[in-house]
């Protein structure tokens, strides 16, 4: 059967390894012989993750972004600077004989200004050489003026409760300026709020005020119409930690935030939950529920004291038909808009879950 192995190509190695340990236990005896087979199978092990890809794919802002809804100049500035958000996804085993080909492979990516995110959801392993390694990273992120970020460093692969004492304890001199995060989501959204920054635009905060006309939702309207949006518009105001609507609830209608902010989530469990989008001051929400009256997909949760502006799909169908048909033009056109740049984004994560 040996020399079988040995004719075919490809499973040549596999009759090698065999003879050799027939050959130990024959001229020596059965303790060196699983000696010896263990020491072929590490070294099999150290090549086969030698040749083995350590990076799974590289994707800009271009093609992904945070759950966290933008304002129109937002979007358009962040839509500009994309390629400055490079998130590099690992995979594999992160430890000495892979350490040194990451580090070479990430260089093209350090340069002054760009964010990258490192996310470690399919790294299985990391061991001391690879935790010296990140810092390695780090460092010279930040000597090329580059902003390093890191994502989904669980406890399992050796890090504990507290990422950055774990690193401190690695190298007492260090000094991580690594941005830590345990999922995808709050990275990109924090990558993004730097673009911005730099860029000069001030990211709207929670407690700031952003009237009506100022809002996604009245971009390009006249002012006759952002009137009489504002006369049919019901004034609403939601403490922290309140909920605006729970997944399966009907809903007809259209929110509009003034101030405040307000979380989708999809509950999984009693507390545990996915965060579907973030929307704060200038950002709108509910525009499925608005053309097509039902329940609602999701659950809408205030994480800061919030005011919005509610518009009631049946405020609108009572009106007479000469104004019914003239503010539905605008309405249509917006939301219209709206509900393409979801379809875009919702076929580039469907490419991603191709791609896990």
């Amino acid at each position: 059967m040996f020399f079988f192995w040995l004719k075919n190509k490809n499973t040549r190695f596999d009759g090698a390894i065999a003879l050799s340990v027939i050959a130990t236990i024959v001229f020596s005896n059965l303790v060196m012989a699983v000696v010896v087979g263990v020491t072929i199978a590490i070294i099999i092990f150290i090549q086969t993750q030698i040749k083995t890809p350590i990076i799974h794919r590289r994707v800009t802002a271009e093609h992904h972004h945070s759950f966290c809804a933008r304002t129109d100049a937002e979007r358009k500035i962040l839509d500009v600077e994309a390629d400055k958000i490079i998130m590099i996804e690992l995979r594999g085993n992160l430890f000495f004989a892979t350490a040194d080909r990451l580090l070479t492979e990430i260089e093209q990516d350090t340069f002054s200004g760009s964010i990258i995110i490192l996310h470690f959801r399919r790294v299985k392993y990391i061991d001391l050489t690879g935790m010296i390694l990140l810092l390695q990273i780090d460092s010279r992120a930040a000597a090329k003026g580059a902003t390093l970020i890191f994502c989904h460093l669980r406890e399992e692969l050796g890090f504990g409760e507290k990422v950055s004492i774990a690193f401190q304890e690695i190298d007492k001199k260090s000094d991580l300026r690594a941005k830590i995060f345990h999922d995808t989501d709050t990275a990109f959204e924090y990558a993004e709020n730097i673009v911005l920054e730099k860029a000069g635009c001030s990211v709207a905060q929670p407690d700031h005020y952003t009237p009506l006309e100022e809002n996604n939702f009245c971009n390009g309207m006249p002012e006759n119409i952002i009137t009489l949006i504002q006369g049919m518009a019901k004034p609403v105001s939601l403490i922290k930690g309140s909920t605006l609507f729970k997944s399966g609830d009907f809903g007809q209608s259209l929110f509009l935030i003034l101030k405040g902010e307000i979380e989708i989530r999809l509950y999984t469990s009693a507390r545990g939950y996915k965060r579907l989008a973030k929307y704060g001051p200038g950002t709108y929400f509910g525009e499925i529920a608005f053309l097509t009256p039902g329940p609602r997909a999701a659950s809408a949760i205030v994480t800061q004291d919030t005011e919005i502006l509610e518009i009631d799909r049946k405020e609108i169908m009572a009106m007479d038909h000469n104004t019914k048909a003239g503010l539905a033009l605008y309405l249509l056109y917006e939301i219209g808009g709206t509900l393409g740049e979801e379809l875009r984004r919702s076929a580039d994560d469907i490419y991603r879950l191709e791609q896990w």
